[in-house]
């Protein structure tokens, strides 16, 4: 974990609420996997706001935060603009691995809301090391106005969005476009609670990864404001530092 003042390359609007920021320094070359996060200082505000990396480039020395204004912090998170800087502590948590993929495996990414801008950076790393992959991506949104990203995730391979108001794509939620019959390897997903919770009982032999999304207060594991049971034997996990990303592997419990 580092402390950096970030400088900001652009923070433009990509929705009504949803805002796309780009951040360059040398943290970047900390980020280990994507879905890690940050904790940016906001200013006339005293916790910091725990934002999830969406993308990365090493060679550039850039990263790419995108996040929707909810309260006071990210409203005035989008007040910034660029060549400004932003005080951040990163790279934070555990993120995606991908290591045990094989180029032959089926895997669904999977997202909702602005649980998918880290889902982003898993689908850049995972094309990038295994070109030959079958790749599902489906993308869940409240209404058409609401989409964003797709441009990017579509630029790399097919992806499919769904609505919960039928304005675009597939009518509901996410499962309304993943195929009932369909095995994956592993999937990848972060999103809303139901979300999580669906993959979990829908998909019990394949290995998931799955991001959660909560309330953080410090982000380093001290304060224990992000506890999260587990369910098994690891009891009660802080998601600020053994998470956000979980996995759930049925070949090793067994």
């Amino acid at each position: 974990m580092i402390r950096k003042k970030l400088k900001i390359i652009q923070n433009i609007k990509l929705t009504a609420e949803v805002y796309c920021c780009v951040l360059e320094g040398d943290i970047v070359q900390e980020i280990q996997n994507p879905g890690q996060f940050l904790q940016i200082k906001i200013r006339n505000s005293y916790l910091r706001r725990p934002i999830s990396i969406s993308s990365f480039d090493k060679n550039k020395n850039q990263l790419t935060i995108i996040y929707k204004v909810l309260g006071t912090g990210t409203a005035q998170l989008a007040s910034y603009q660029a060549t400004e800087y932003l005080d951040v502590l990163g790279p934070l948590g555990n993120g995606f691995d991908i290591t045990t993929l094989k180029n032959d495996d089926h895997i669904l990414i999977c997202g909702g809301g602005v649980g998918i801008p880290p889902l982003y950076g898993v689908l850049q790393a995972i094309k990038a090391s295994f070109p030959q992959i079958h790749i599902t991506v489906v993308l869940g949104f409240r209404t058409q106005a609401e989409i964003f990203l797709y441009d990017a995730f579509q630029a790399l391979t097919p992806t499919h969005i769904t609505t919960d108001d039928g304005s675009f794509g597939y009518a509901g939620n996410v499962f309304a476009a993943i195929p009932k019959a369909a095995h994956f390897d592993a999937i990848f997903a972060c999103g809303p609670a139901p979300l999580l919770q669906g993959i979990e009982q829908t998909f019990k032999t394949s290995t998931l990864q799955l991001s959660y999304e909560e309330h953080m207060a410090c982000g380093i594991g001290i304060c224990m404001g992000c506890i999260k049971s587990t369910n098994n034997a690891k009891g009660y996990i802080r998601l600020c530092k053994e998470g956000p990303v979980l996995l759930h592997n049925p070949r090793e419990e067994q």
